[in-house]
Order: structure tokens, then sequence, then C-alpha cells
């Protein structure tokens, strides 16, 4: 496991495509645009190829003031890296089809847990898309149905509500 820099662009690109629908896939230029703001993006190699990756920059946020926090996926994922963060803004963990069932995302989320931790951060904030709140199914790729539990979940987390049983959330949908 490595960090990743500008010139290992174009493999990030071609994993980005491998795992990701094209509504939800960054393009070249953003990635691009995250690496020359100070991202960071992680990634495991397996005989010369990209496998895995997780991208994340580090943000001063507070739970207790939601106005500053950002409001869209593209403003989390393109602000500046801020020096005097207290938080990681995880956004991105991509794992290489043929790889997934491996350690690979669990070895990258342990890595950028201790990274942030040696930061000082004292807030993890995980941004990701959520195919069955909504259900999703524009691609062939991607036929997932609506998941009363997940929306349920996701609608009440704002209000600090009880999430339900993690196997509940984790379970493959029907």
């Amino acid at each position: 496991m490595r960090q990743l820099t500008i010139k290992d662009l174009p493999r990030i690109v071609i994993l980005e495509q491998a795992c990701f629908t094209p509504p939800v896939r960054a393009s070249r230029e953003t990635i691009q645009k995250r690496l020359e703001l100070g991202h960071i993006m992680l990634g495991i190699e397996q005989q010369r190829n990209l496998i895995a990756v997780i991208s994340f920059s580090y943000a001063d946020f507070s739970p207790d003031d939601y106005a500053r926090f950002p409001k869209t996926h593209a403003e989390l994922t393109t602000q500046p890296m801020n020096p005097n963060a207290n938080a990681v803004f995880v956004y991105n963990l991509a794992v290489a089809p043929s790889e997934r069932g491996f350690p690979h995302a669990r070895s990258l989320l342990q890595a950028t847990a201790q990274q942030a931790l040696d930061w000082g951060c004292t807030f993890w904030v995980g941004n990701s898309r959520i195919p069955s709140y909504a259900r999703a199914g524009d691609h062939a790729e991607e036929q997932i149905p609506r998941s009363a539990i997940v929306r349920q979940a996701t609608d009440r987390h704002p209000d600090r509500g009880p999430l339900p049983a993690t196997h509940e959330l984790c379970r493959h949908p029907p």
C-alpha cells in the first residue's frame, strides 16, 4: 500500500471505470483536481495493477454546525485540504471487481484511520452513495431494489436516531 500521486492518474481512472457506473464515476479531470488540492489517495497494487483505492481529505468539522458542512458530494470532494483539520472526509473506496471479498477495503480503511489519528483528527466523516435508498437500476450492472430499512435509517440519521442492526444494513438486497 502506498500514497498515490499524479503519476498514478491513468491507473486510478482505469480502476474508477471498472468500479463505478457512469453517473457516479469520477472523471479524469475530477480525480486530477482532487490530487492537486492535496487530497490523499492510498492504493494497493498487485502485479503492477492498481486493485484498490481509498480517497480522502482533511477538513474542519463540527457536528454542532451542519451549516458549514458541504451540501453535495461535489463540494465535499473538491474542497482544499485544511492544515488545521479535525476531521477526515472519506469519499471514495474502490476495489476492483475481481478483488472483492479479499481484505483490501479493510486494509485501506485501517490505514486511513491510522493516518487520520496521526494527523490529529477527532472526527471521521464518510460520504457514500446509497443505491438502496431510492433504488438503482439505470444501468445493467446495477439492479438494486429500494430498501425500506436503509431509507428509514438514512432519514433518521440527521436526528441522531438509532441505527438498525448491522446485519440489516449490510445484507445483500433481495
